[in-house]
C-alpha cells in the first residue's frame, strides 16, 4: 500500500532541490499550486497521467516516486555504469597526448638544414594543414633545435610541433638580423627569401595559394614564373625606368614613392621597402604580369609583379622601353 504522506513529503523535497515554487511545478504539470500543495501534504496523490511528466522534472522513476524514496543502489549502479566508459576514454585520452608529446614535442626552431639532391624535378609533399610543400633539387628539410636535436619538416608541420606562422617568423628574423635576400612579389603578398646555398617562397596570392616551395639558388629561373598556382604559360617579363623624386613612409613593409618615366608623367606608387631607394637615382624595374593590362605607371605597380629593381645611368631616349605586349594567350 502506497504510503501517500511520504510521498508527498518526498515530492516537496524533490520539488526545493529543484528550486521551484509550488506554483512553477503547477505551472509545468499543467495543475494548479493547490493541487501541489494537497500532494505535499499527503491529502491527495497526482493522477496517474502525470506520474511520468513529473518524474521526468525529478529525474526519477515511477517506481521511486510510488516508494516515496530514491532506490540508492540502482541508482549508484546505474551511475557506475556510466561513468566507467568516460573513465576509460579519458584515460586513453591522456595517454595519448601523452605518448603523442613524447614523440613529437613543439619545438623552437634554431636553425633549418637542407639535403640536396641533383634531381631537377619538382616534387610534392602535401601537408596536412591544406598546403602543398614543394621540393626543387632538395630531398629534405630539417627543422632543428637548440640541442642539435633535427626533426622532418614535413612530419613537424603535420603533427604540429611548429606552425606556418613559426616557420614564416624564422626567415623574416634570419632577413632582419642576417640580412639575407628578400623578395616580396605583388600577387597578394608573396614573399622569396635567398639564403646562401637554397631559396624558399611563402606563397600568398590574391588567389589564395599558400604553398611553400624549397629549391636550390636556381629555382625561380627553374619554374619560369610557375609557381604558387601561376602558369608559366601566361607570364610575360619586361622592364621600366623611373626616377625616384620623393619617399614617404607607408608601413614596415612599403614605402610611398614620387617616380618619373620619361615622356610619361608622374606618379605616387607604393613599393617594398627593401629594395633601398634613394631620392634623385633612377632604377630599372624589372616586372612580370600574367595578364593584359594598360600600360600606365599606375596599373604596372598595382597589377604587376616586381621581379628586380637595380640602379641605371640610362637617360633621356635610353630609359624607354618597348610597350607590354600581353593577351589571353599570351601572344605578342
Amino acid at each position: 500500500m502506497m504510503n501517500q504522506e511520504k510521498i508527498g513529503a518526498f515530492i516537496a523535497k524533490l520539488r526545493q532541490e529543484k528550486g521551484y515554487t509550488q506554483s512553477q511545478l503547477g505551472d509545468m504539470l499543467g495543475v494548479s499550486y493547490k493541487a501541489v500543495s494537497k500532494w505535499e501534504r499527503g491529502i491527495n496523490l497526482p493522477d496517474t497521467s502525470l506520474y511520468k511528466p513529473l518524474c521526468d522534472i525529478f529525474e526519477i522513476t515511477i517506481d521511486e516516486l510510488l516508494a516515496g524514496e530514491v532506490k540508492k543502489e540502482s541508482t549508484t549502479h546505474f551511475k557506475k555504469i556510466l561513468l566507467l566508459p568516460l573513465f576509460l576514454i579519458v584515460i586513453l585520452i591522456i595517454i595519448f597526448v601523452f605518448n603523442n608529446r613524447e614523440k613529437y614535442p613543439n619545438l623552437t626552431i634554431d636553425k633549418i638544414d637542407i639535403v640536396s639532391n641533383k634531381e631537377n624535378r619538382l616534387v610534392n609533399s602535401s601537408l596536412a594543414i591544406n598546403n602543398n610543400l614543394w621540393y626543387y633539387n632538395i630531398e629534405q628539410v630539417k627543422v632543428c633545435t637548440r640541442n642539435i636535436t633535427c626533426y622532418n619538416l614535413n612530419m613537424a608541420l603535420n603533427h604540429k610541433q611548429i606552425t606556418l606562422d613559426e616557420l614564416k617568423e624564422y626567415y623574416h628574423n634570419q632577413y632582419i638580423l642576417n640580412g639575407i635576400d628578400r623578395l616580396m612579389l605583388w600577387d597578394g603578398g608573396t614573399t622569396i627569401y635567398k639564403l646562401d646555398d637554397y631559396m624558399v617562397i611563402f606563397c600568398n596570392t590574391l588567389d589564395g595559394n599558400r604553398d611553400i616551395y624549397f629549391g636550390s639558388l636556381d629555382l625561380e629561373n627553374k619554374l619560369a614564373g610557375n609557381y604558387c598556382g601561376h602558369a608559366d604559360s601566361k607570364i610575360k617579363y619586361f622592364t621600366r625606368t623611373y626616377k625616384v623624386l620623393n619617399i614617404y613612409p607607408d608601413d614596415d613593409e612599403y614605402i610611398k614613392v614620387t617616380v618619373n618615366q620619361f615622356q610619361n608623367g608622374i606618379m605616387l606608387v607604393s613599393i617594398p621597402s627593401s629594395y633601398g631607394l634613394e631620392v634623385g637615382k633612377t632604377y630599372e624595374f624589372t616586372f612580370y604580369t600574367y595578364k593584359l593590362i594598360s600600360d600606365t605607371i599606375d596599373n604596372i605597380f598595382r597589377e604587376c609583379i616586381i621581379y628586380s629593381v637595380k640602379e641605371t645611368d640610362k637617360v633621356g631616349l635610353e630609359q624607354l622601353q618597348e610597350p607590354i605586349y600581353v593577351t589571353e594567350d599570351n601572344k605578342e
